[in-house]
């Protein structure tokens, strides 16, 4: 069982990764209006996102065994709603569930 520091790196590490992720999949969908081939834009930001979060977060975890896996993806998770929060104005933020 990974240490308590430990268990903090891998939290901000995951959220790191995860804005690096998020802001480069944001930068992505925002040029796809001004690309001659949208599709080779997606497919590519994909493949380098995809590698680079998978390296990086496994990197991370290597030695932290499913502790350090849970904080990173919880970090990275965690960037997620704070970037989809910051980009978005209040008239694109996605309305509250009713269930």
């Amino acid at each position: 069982m990974p240490g308590l520091a430990w268990l903090v790196g891998a939290f901000v590490s995951g959220c790191a990764i995860g804005g690096a992720y998020f802001i480069a999949l944001w930068m992505t969908v925002r040029a796809l209006p001004t690309t001659k081939h949208p599709g080779w834009l997606m497919l590519g930001s994909f493949v380098l996102r995809f590698v680079f979060a998978g390296v990086t977060l496994l990197f991370v975890v290597q030695a932290g065994g499913w502790a350090a896996i849970v904080a990173a993806l919880a970090g990275f998770v965690l960037a997620r709603g704070f970037i989809v929060r910051r980009l978005l104005s209040p008239d694109q933020a996605p309305a509250a569930s009713t269930r």
